[in-house]
């Protein structure tokens, strides 16, 4: 076997293994994407609180009662950009003060 052959079957096999390597590996990013991050239905990732303890009841307690004190200044808000859609809440404070909520997977931002 000549040298020329011996490097050709070195750059074919590099190939094939990086050909098999990207197709794997999208493959499988696809399917752990789809399978775990795409919200299929409502009742997938809905707004009840998914790690109950003490922090988080009361993190989801306040949130309703400021939600409730501050009814008054709400906007729902619906944001469509680049083939997303964001639902959320605006909360016109008065002055140079706003709230923007949108949802999300995280119940707070605030943890001890």
């Amino acid at each position: 076997m000549t040298t020329q052959q011996i490097l050709w079957l070195i750059v074919g096999f590099l190939l094939f293994s990086l050909s098999f390597y990207l197709f794997t590996v999208i493959f499988a990013a696809n399917r752990i994407f789809h399978g775990t991050l795409v919200r299929k239905n409502k009742e997938q990732w809905g707004r009840t609180i998914s790690l109950v303890n003490d922090l988080t009841l009361r993190m989801d307690a306040e949130g309703q009662e400021w939600q409730q004190e501050h009814a008054a200044y709400k906007i729902d808000v619906h944001i469509v950009r680049d083939g997303c859609n964001l639902y959320g809440e605006y909360y016109r404070m008065g002055g140079d003060k706003a709230v923007i909520i949108l949802s999300g997977r995280t119940e707070s931002l605030r943890y001890r």
